[in-house]
């Protein structure tokens, strides 16, 4: 039974993980979008259990964690926690940003659009800026599930908890930030 519930945690792990992929390709420029995160369950009972369990959660590439939500779909005798952790890895987009705006700010002077390019340089620096300050720090959800078995000898009961988090993310580097400035701005 442990083992079967395992199966069912890792397949659904690899589906809302699949479909997170997925909506990172739908990355627009300063969009914030929530999408799976992970889902987490684990039963206790007389005869043992798996309890406590837990997922992490990270934004896709080029996207950074806003806010995140639980959603408890089932429960008895068993609760859940969410906690963001900072996981030590550095990210820094600012090159990215500065390479897409430069080429769109060339060519907005090459075609003597001075207007957009002055707005351009404007949101550049802000958003050079946002992603300076997003470089040092990218986190991680973690979503932990536990229970426990309640009742007595003679009248035995299960324990369980199943929940999901979600994540807003925003969108600070897509792949196509270059053509999304050129698009925004009319080049």
């Amino acid at each position: 039974m442990r083992e079967l519930a395992t199966r069912i945690v890792l397949a659904s792990t690899i589906v809302l993980s699949w479909l997170a992929a997925a909506s990172a390709q739908v990355c627009n420029f300063g969009a914030e979008t929530w999408i799976a995160g992970c889902e987490a369950s684990c039963t206790a009972s007389w005869e043992g259990g798996d309890c406590p369990a837990s997922c992490t959660s990270t934004p896709p590439a080029g996207q950074i964690i806003v806010n995140h939500r639980n959603i408890e779909i089932s429960t008895n005798n068993g609760g859940f926690s969410v906690s963001r952790i900072a996981s030590g890895q550095t990210f820094d987009y600012s090159r990215d940003v500065k390479r897409a705006y430069s080429y769109a700010l060339d060519l907005a002077g090459q075609r003597g659009k001075d207007a957009v390019r002055a707005r351009m340089q404007e949101d550049m620096r802000q958003a050079i800026s946002e992603a300076e300050r997003l470089s040092s720090s990218h986190e991680v959800v973690r979503l932990t599930v536990n229970a426990s078995k309640h009742g007595s000898f003679l009248d035995r009961k299960r324990g369980w908890s199943r929940s999901r988090v979600e994540i807003l993310v925003r969108c600070i580097s897509p792949p196509d930030l270059q053509a999304q400035l050129l698009r925004r701005y009319g080049l």
